[in-house]
């Protein structure tokens, strides 16, 4: 027999922060009845407190509008529940599945209506990275190599984690992404790590030839002209319209924030160690990160579209900066 929950206001407060979340053109009770696979009269049942839900019901619409089942029950705490999502480049396998859930993840955003993304950027964020197949496998061989993983070289590497199934998920990745309306925050330094790491594993030998480097270098000068691109045409993807807009921050961001919204609920995903993450789904949190992202915001310069001096500028000193370190390589 199934756990029921208590019959006492629990039920009531649950279907409350429900009518609260859902858009006013959805139905409460059709939206209920199929996230919980039952008729909509079962629904209006429940609804009512005719019906008390099963425990396992209750969980289910908790975690599909992400309300906290804590705060439900009124077991308020300062705590936060977090998700570390570790990355293991030693098993390619594991590696692919945990690709294909970022693609899945991205997947059911693009189809959320007011589905958006927010991020700052210490980093250019990675999901620029993954049209360039061997641009991205030297940014997860540079995170792995400095948490003392491997000894082998960048080619050794890159020929053991790529995979036709892996290609195949960062193009369904990149196609969803750009499916979703996004905001980024850049400052003038979001280029320099990508560009010191390059240097780095150059001069220490890491490559097999100069001509590895090069080709890294042309990937990243054409990300940056792709973003370019974006930046002055306000969209990302011409077929769908999608709208991308691109802010510099003066301000020095000490984390990359990336907060994933959408009409029904909030995640906020916090960069660890590089490629790492913390994700977050308590909307109180997520609230303070979109507020915190929105006041950035307005205290930096819009470049997508107007501002066609400030664009210029900008990405006409990051193509400098790759073609300073490509001219220092082919001299070497």
């Amino acid at each position: 027999m199934k756990k029921q929950l208590k019959k006492t206001d629990i039920q009531d407060r649950l279907f409350t922060q429900i009518r609260d979340i859902l858009p006013e053109n959805h139905s409460l009770a059709h939206t209920v009845a199929e996230i919980l696979s039952i008729s909509v009269d079962a629904a209006y049942r429940r609804i009512r407190g005719a019906k008390i839900l099963d425990l396992d019901e209750g969980v289910d619409l908790c975690r599909h509008f992400n309300i906290s089942l804590d705060r439900l029950l009124r077991l308020e705490t300062d705590r936060l529940k977090c998700f570390y999502s570790p990355l293991d480049l030693g098993n390619s396998r594991l590696y692919l599945k945990y690709m294909q859930s970022v693609c899945k993840d991205m997947e059911q955003l693009r189809s959320l209506p007011g589905g958006q993304i927010i991020l700052s950027a210490t980093d250019v964020p990675f999901y620029h990275f993954l049209p360039f197949r061997e641009l991205t496998a030297f940014k997860l061989y540079a995170w792995h190599r400095s948490c003392g993983h491997t000894q082998e070289s960048y080619e050794q590497f890159a020929d053991n984690m790529v995979s036709g199934e892996l290609i195949e998920c960062y193009r369904q990745t990149v196609d969803h992404f750009r499916q979703v309306p996004s905001i980024e925050i850049w400052t003038q330094n979001t280029v320099d790590h990508t560009l010191r790491l390059l240097e780095y594993f150059h001069d220490t030998g890491h490559f097999s030839s100069p001509e590895t480097t090069l080709q890294l270098c042309e990937q990243f000068l054409e990300l940056t002209n792709t973003i370019n691109q974006w930046t002055e045409n306000g969209i990302k993807n011409p077929r769908t319209q999608t709208p991308f807009n691109l802010y510099l921050s003066d301000f020095f961001l000490e984390d990359s924030l990336i907060l994933l919204k959408h009409d029904l609920a909030m995640q906020c995903i916090l960069k660890l160690f590089t490629l790492n993450s913390l994700n977050i789904t308590d909307q109180t949190f997520c609230r303070k990160t979109h507020q915190w992202l929105e006041s950035l915001i307005r205290r930096s310069l819009l470049i997508s579209s107007a501002s066609e001096r400030d664009r210029y500028l900008f990405f006409h000193e990051q193509r400098n900066k790759i073609k300073r370190l490509m001219d220092r390589i082919s001299r070497d």
